[in-house]
């Protein structure tokens, strides 16, 4: 049973699934970063959406694991996105939300598609001023560092990014290697994705933040050089 209720900035969660239950209620800190200045965005490949966050929302519930109940707090990040999809989903995209201990909030919209940098963005929120500015494609850069392949579905992700604003600069790498979500049903065209928590580190590796980071798109690479090797194609990634 998954559950989720709310309007206004706040929000209701609720899921059991086996012997895990998280029930959990989330009260908006500040006002929402409205993306696209709230209007209808159309892609240039297809399809349109609207997009906007709570960055940091007050989180507290309880987590319940094999009938014994947790006391659970901490600041959640709710993304809203939604419209017409389809083609976005195909193109494939890089996902940031990066917290800073002592600095901004970061969103960085990656599109991984060649044909798809006028649609990259982002935007940085100083906390202090709780203000947030557009961070245009030309304004970051991601450098993927490494790459890891899922044992299960054979999918290779990038694993481990460099980030580099005009002022700032950082690396990202995940907690956990393998947070491969492998959901199976027949209306979501890209079940088999990567979606995680990580660490953000400067320069002299000190933790000095951290982030969840979404990876999807992958897998249509995967079947393409399938695709490809049955017809004799040479193709890489």
């Amino acid at each position: 049973m998954i559950s989720a209720c709310g309007a206004s900035g706040q929000d209701s969660l609720y899921c059991e699934i086996d012997d895990y239950i998280l029930d959990i209620h989330l009260k908006s800190m500040e006002e929402p970063v409205i993306h696209y200045d709230g209007k209808l965005h159309p892609y240039s490949f297809g399809g349109y959406t609207y997009y906007y966050a709570r960055e940091r929302m007050q989180t507290s519930g309880t987590i319940k694991i094999k009938g014994k109940s947790y006391r659970v707090e901490g600041i959640s990040w709710f993304d809203r996105q939604y419209g017409d999809l389809y083609h976005a989903i195909f193109k494939g995209w890089q996902w940031f939300a990066i917290e800073l201990f002592d600095g901004p909030s970061i969103m960085l919209y990656d599109f991984i598609e060649q044909d798809c940098e006028t649609e990259r963005f982002g935007s940085i929120t100083d906390k202090n001023k709780q203000q947030s500015t557009v961070l245009h494609h030309h304004q970051y850069e991601v450098i993927v560092l490494d790459t890891w392949q899922c044992p299960h579905t054979r999918i290779k992700f990038p694993s481990g990014w460099k980030i580099k604003l005009e002022d700032i600069e950082f690396t990202i790498e995940p907690l956990v290697k393998d947070q491969t979500l492998k959901a199976k049903h027949i209306f979501w065209i890209g079940p088999e994705y990567w979606e995680g928590a990580c660490n953000v580190f400067d320069e002299n590796d000190n933790v000095i933040g951290q982030a969840y980071v979404e990876l999807n798109g992958f897998a249509h690479r995967l079947l393409s050089i399938e695709v490809a090797k049955q017809g004799n194609i040479d193709v890489g990634i």
